[in-house]
């Protein structure tokens, strides 16, 4: 059993917003940072449909994203990532459904280059995300803590909680917690599956604590006329008693 100490901040979305297509809100953002959806820049804090999001960080930048499906991106420095797909099952969330996924979804992002951390509430089994690099690269997850990095030559997913699998052209590898898998993008493409190292642990972790920490920041319900309201989580007493995810398939 765990107790969360919770006070709502609702803000305030366009009606347009409705459960069947989720949304998303920019947690925080700093430095030189270009968050644009339709060619208009995004604000931090209120929610928007989330499909064509164009969001490109500098070298002193970083933005966290947090999705009504329980998945936060950290986007690292340096970094560019796009959101091509997102579609949510309507749902109704209580005030102390903050594990898990509140119903089933599918997300897809690309991530041109750079680096993300990743965070998720407990998934729904029935749920999608993915994040797609070039090559015929891309990586699916259902992890609590993963990073996922695009370089020129090379695609890497680190796993800290949880799992995921890789696509490399026709072959999927799977990964659990605790490896890394890094594919080549080059002609004579490599793959290779290995414990986590402690430097690695160092390095990439730390990204994906970021994304765990925009995601415990929100908590998005849906009213009777089925707009999804972002509140932001400012302390906590919430009793939790869900001893299993038993949201919407």
């Amino acid at each position: 059993m765990r107790f969360f100490c919770i006070i709502l901040l609702f803000i305030g979305i366009s009606s347009s917003l409705r459960g069947e297509s989720g949304v998303a809100v920019i947690d925080s953002q700093s430095g030189q940072v270009t968050a644009t959806l339709a060619g208009k820049e995004l604000p931090v804090g209120k929610a928007f449909d989330p499909v064509g999001t164009d969001i490109q960080t500098g070298a002193d930048g970083f933005s966290a994203l947090v999705f009504s499906n329980g998945v936060a991106v950290y986007i690292a420095p340096n970094s560019h990532l796009q959101i091509s797909h997102y579609e949510q099952t309507p749902f109704k969330a209580r005030p102390d459904d903050v594990e898990f996924e509140p119903s089933r979804s599918t997300l897809r992002t690309s991530l041109l280059n750079g680096q993300v951390g990743v965070a998720q509430r407990d998934p729904n089994p029935l749920s999608a995300f993915t994040i797609e690099l070039n090559e015929g690269v891309s990586v699916s997850l259902k992890a609590q803590s993963a990073t996922v990095i695009h370089e020129t030559l090379s695609g890497i997913m680190a796993i800290f909680d949880g799992r995921g699998s890789i696509q490399v052209g026709e072959q999927n590898h799977i990964l659990s917690e605790g490896y890394s898998f890094v594919a080549s993008l080059s002609v004579s493409s490599e793959e290779h599956i290995k414990p986590l190292t402690n430097k690695q642990r160092e390095e990439w972790e730390p990204l994906a604590k970021l994304a765990s920490i925009a995601l415990r920041r929100w908590y998005f319900q849906t009213p009777e006329d089925g707009v999804i309201l972002p509140s932001r989580i400012t302390t906590s007493s919430i009793h939790s008693s869900k001893p299993y995810n038993n949201t919407k398939l």
